[in-house]
């Protein structure tokens, strides 16, 4: 890779994006089904996720009701509490990436 040159992360019929953080990109089988060939959402455990990331869960985000709630669950070193679980559902697909507040 050449610095300053663009690379090609993923070629495909379609991409749906709501940030730069959050896109699918895929292109339609002979068939008539979809190949994925990138799925990116920040904040979003995507191997627990996969059935909710779709191109119809991406276009719902965009043009609908805001797409699926997602379950991100994992453990917290809490000390001196020792190691906790955690679970949390929340509405992940969103058009709007906030990094952070400003004043």
């Amino acid at each position: 890779m050449t610095p300053g040159l663009l690379n090609v992360e993923a070629r495909g019929d379609f991409i749906i994006a709501l940030s730069s953080k959050c896109h699918v990109v895929g292109s339609s089988t002979v068939d008539g089904g979809i190949k994925y060939e990138k799925i990116s959402a920040k904040g979003i455990q995507q191997q627990r996720n996969l059935e909710l990331l779709t191109r119809d869960s991406f276009w719902e985000a965009l043009f609908g009701d805001g797409g699926p709630t997602t379950t991100n669950f994992g453990f917290v070193n809490r000390r001196p509490d020792g190691m906790i679980t955690y679970l949390l559902r929340t509405q992940r697909l969103s058009a709007l990436y906030v990094r952070h507040s400003t004043a």
